[in-house]
């Protein structure tokens, strides 16, 4: 329905653009022939959306230093959600992506975060052996050196550089300096 509604309107409009042009019948008759049913519309939008996460993993495997910037936090509906952002070479650009939001279904520890990224990393064909940094916040579940996210991380793969994120450093520096600026 939203396409016929919304977007044949704004096709429509577009075709009086090329008003006069030579190839104005070859527009206008492509554009009447485009499929508009809400269920087109959602096969083309998941359709886009599945090759451009596949193009952005392939980049990902392919770059021969990657970093991560992960973090566990609770949805509206309280379940748990790791998000994960990688940082990789494309070309001749540094590039940063959302590569996933996995749901941790039981409980956040370490080795309820690292099995999930562990077993995204292995579905996916990615390569610990490419990571050389990860960033995480200063949760226990994450930065602990034993059981934590952190610790099990670096007792796998001792090359990954394991830091605290930064803004997670500003916002407990904010939360210092508030206290202060109230008195």
């Amino acid at each position: 329905m939203e396409g016929e509604v919304i977007i044949k309107p704004v096709l429509e409009s577009f075709i009086e653009i090329f008003e006069g042009e030579v190839f104005q019948k070859t527009v206008r008759d492509v554009i009447t022939g485009v499929a508009l049913s809400n269920n087109t519309i959602t096969r083309r939008i998941e359709s886009m959306g599945k090759d451009l996460r596949e193009q952005i993993y392939e980049d990902f495997r392919s770059s021969p230093y990657t970093a991560l910037a992960i973090d566990e936090s609770t949805d509206s509906t309280s379940e748990a959600q790791l998000l994960v952002y990688g940082k990789f070479a494309c070309g001749c650009h540094i590039v940063e992506e959302l590569l996933c939001c996995l749901t941790l279904h039981l409980t956040t520890t370490g080795h309820d975060i690292f099995s999930t990224l562990d077993t995204f990393f292995t579905e996916n064909q990615f390569d610990w052996g490419h990571v050389v940094e990860c960033c995480t916040n200063g949760a226990s579940s994450m930065m602990g050196k034993n059981i934590g996210f952190r610790g099990i991380l670096q007792r796998k793969f001792p090359h990954i550089h394991i830091k605290h994120c930064i803004i997670h450093w500003e916002a407990l520096a904010f939360k210092e300096l508030s206290t202060v600026f109230n008195e």
